[in-house]
């Protein structure tokens, strides 16, 4: 009870990668029934072949599958059935069978989703951000620039109107 009522994902995969466990959160989350998963790869379920960031996750999940204590924890991302790409935390453990050989991995995962999307939106504000100030720098300088010119172009005319004013009052006098 405790498994199928958590609010997590609770699946098994045996050594090639085929799902043997899912509970009902699980197909809460990801919007498939048992039925359409249990006995198929993961890879082509819930995991595409590759991630949107081009990660190879064919590979990674026959790693997982293979060497779950090499990926105790994971982040990557899945697919609901209804096409929607999401990011789930994983946490894999080895299972054993009586005779101690290895017989799969159990995977429990929880929703990162909201919180990679935040991820992206602060990195491409960031990036924005960054952009502004260096467009606005730039800016500046330039404005600087500019100023220094004027400036040096005012002291120049008062230096001539300086002594234009000498001379026409030496003129004057």
């Amino acid at each position: 009870d405790l498994v199928e009522n958590a609010n997590s994902i609770f699946l098994r995969l045996d050594p090639e990668g085929r799902v043997t466990f899912w509970n009902r959160f699980a197909a809460k989350f990801f919007g498939f029934k048992a039925a359409e998963v249990l006995g198929r790869p993961v890879v082509g379920t819930i995991v595409p072949g590759r991630e949107s960031t081009g990660r190879n996750l064919r590979m990674l999940l026959n790693d997982i599958c293979r060497h779950p204590e090499r990926h105790v924890n994971n982040v990557n991302e899945n697919v609901k059935k209804s096409g929607e790409r999401v990011w789930i935390a994983w946490t894999n453990r080895p299972v054993f069978d009586e005779e101690g050989r290895f017989a799969g991995a159990l995977c429990v995962g929880n929703d990162l989703t909201r919180v990679k999307r935040a991820e992206d939106q602060l990195r491409r504000s960031h990036g924005e951000l960054e952009r502004r100030v260096a467009a606005r720098t730039r800016a500046l300088l330039r404005a600087t620039r500019d100023l220094k010119r004027e400036l040096v172009d005012r002291t120049r005319a008062e230096r001539t109107l300086k002594a234009s004013e000498e001379r026409f009052r030496a003129f004057f006098d």
